[in-house]
């Protein structure tokens, strides 16, 4: 009417289809129903099929088949994947790392936190690094660091934070130049004020680098973000996007005078009494949330259920471990004591005993291997990102 289009014209991706494969059949993508058996012919070896039925028996989970299958992820294309947490999207990029480390090409993942950095390292060291005998590295700004393996290439597997990835890429631009696979996780801090800026360039920093022929397969995991907003165009990949959530999730605030409001399941606000009110009662000199930590834990810990609290710096997190390991009585966690070093404690290792001899662990950033098997203590505490 007006004798312009608003908008833009979108044209679909293309796909493989049937007369694509008559073609070319050496290109046709393997299919799995989810079987790891399934993925033989990507060359997969008989050890690394075997660590991951061992974690995970039952298989592939839609998620995945979906990514293998539709997306191709496993022929070396690059995707945005947006799923809920414990979807299984982290395997997706553990999936693709041992397919670009068998075609002699180097892997990183980039993560937002050192404890995630070094949590990752530890599972892989132990997971590949004896089994296959993979090079595992990691670069987070710490005194750990394997910079100087980085540089010179001698890794098959890094991790890094946002940060050092971004510096390095710059400082040492030929690092790109070794890499095959960039898997970016927890990629909805690009929305966050703070950190986003940091995500935005480093991916800008790759998109850029494609202009002088370096283009790593890029793998972008995160989190339900509502509108991907062309997301996925602008890195040039596919999108595979779900809602689906595998595990429950119930959001819901606890009141002080113990009703606990939340959202169930068809999305409907609910109110239910969790707690008697007398149980939440000022335990400092002032009201804090302490008071209603206290007796909710101890609830919890009744029925026999895990709990993991988050707080908002580390020493909120050991504090909090403090308080209820002396106020819960749950006996010690004498598996993880026997785990710690016996020399040279700083305070926050000292801090961790105490609460440990209370049945209570925490987790910062000032804890590295310490925390070595932290499934025997009843409560856990991770300080929140």
């Amino acid at each position: 009417m007006f004798g312009h289009v608003e908008g833009e014209l979108v044209i679909p991706a293309g796909r493989r289809g049937e007369n694509y494969l008559a073609l070319f059949p050496a290109r046709a993508t393997v299919m799995t129903r989810g079987d790891f058996g399934d993925l033989v012919p990507y060359g997969f070896s008989d050890n690394v099929l075997a660590a991951w039925r061992e974690r995970f028996p039952g298989g592939l989970n839609t998620l995945q088949i979906a990514a293998v299958n539709e997306h191709g992820v496993l022929d070396g294309s690059s995707l945005l994947v947006v799923a809920p947490t414990s979807a299984g999207k982290t395997f997706i990029g553990e999936m693709a790392a041992l397919k670009a480390i068998s075609e002699g090409r180097k892997a990183v993942f980039l993560l937002p936190y050192k404890a995630l950095v070094n949590e990752k390292y530890e599972d892989f060291s132990a997971l590949y690094g004896d089994r296959l005998d993979l090079r595992v590295a990691r670069c987070s700004g710490d005194w750990q660091d394997q910079v100087g393996d980085i540089l010179r290439g001698k890794y098959d597997i890094a991790f890094f934070t946002y940060e050092k990835f971004l510096s390095l890429s710059v400082s040492a631009p030929h690092i790109l130049n070794q890499i095959g696979l960039v898997v970016l996780d927890e990629a909805q801090f690009i929305t966050e004020p703070g950190r986003g800026m940091v995500v935005e360039l480093l991916l800008t920093n790759l998109v850029c680098a494609r202009q002088r022929g370096v283009a790593p397969q890029l793998l972008t995991l995160s989190a339900v973000i509502g509108d991907a907003n062309a997301f996925d165009r602008w890195l040039d990949c596919g999108l595979l996007l779900t809602t689906e959530r595998p595990v429950p999730l119930t959001e819901g605030v606890l009141d002080r005078d113990g009703s606990w409001q939340f959202l169930a399941a068809a999305g409907d606000a609910r109110v239910e009494q969790m707690l008697d009110g007398a149980l939440i009662r000022q335990r400092g000199q002032r009201p804090s949330s302490q008071d209603v930590i206290v007796p909710l834990v101890r609830d919890l810990v009744a029925r026999g259920e895990k709990i993991i609290v988050f707080r908002n710096s580390r020493g909120a997190a050991a504090g909090c471990a403090e308080y209820l390991a002396a106020t819960l009585g749950l006996p010690a966690s004498h598996a993880v004591l026997g785990t710690l070093p016996e020399r040279d404690l700083s305070m926050m290792s000292r801090r961790l005993r105490i609460s440990l001899v209370g049945g209570v662990a925490f987790h910062n950033s000032d804890l590295t291997g310490s925390l070595a098997d932290r499934r025997h203590s009843r409560i856990a505490f991770v300080k929140s990102p």
